[in-house]
């Protein structure tokens, strides 16, 4: 009898993203297809669901890899890696402030971000 293969795991190593991911969007790639059908479209469209996991996992390593740089703001706390994510997008800090404030309400204030952006980048420079 033959070997059996892990098919998941093989996906999550040539995707380049975990076992539950792939388990994830197999999920996603089903529910898609019974309510859409299999048009060629639709094929090519279950791609982007892809995309989104990534852009989620990117989401969470920015969160918990931003360094909270001995700020206790609770805002700061909550959306560093919003702040990081739009910083190195090359946003200034009052469009952060502007984002942030149209999609929270607890948006940290103008001046708070500054303090944070300048730190963050001196915490950079001096870590690589």
């Amino acid at each position: 009898m033959g070997t059996k293969i892990n098919y998941t795991k093989r996906a999550s190593q040539i995707l380049e993203i975990e076992e539950y991911e792939v388990n994830e969007l197999v999920k996603r790639m089903y529910g898609h297809f019974n309510k859409n059908g299999f048009a060629k479209d639709e094929i090519v469209k279950s791609f982007f669901i892809l995309n989104d996991i990534k852009i989620r996992k990117e989401k969470i390593r920015l969160e918990t890899t931003a360094p909270l740089l001995g700020f206790k703001n609770k805002g700061i706390e909550q959306y560093k890696g919003n702040i990081v994510k739009l910083h190195d997008e090359g946003k200034s800090t009052h469009e952060i402030h502007k984002n942030l404030k149209l999609n929270k309400k607890d948006a940290p204030s103008l001046s708070t971000i500054k303090r944070y952006i300048k730190s963050l980048q001196e915490w950079r420079s001096n870590n690589g």
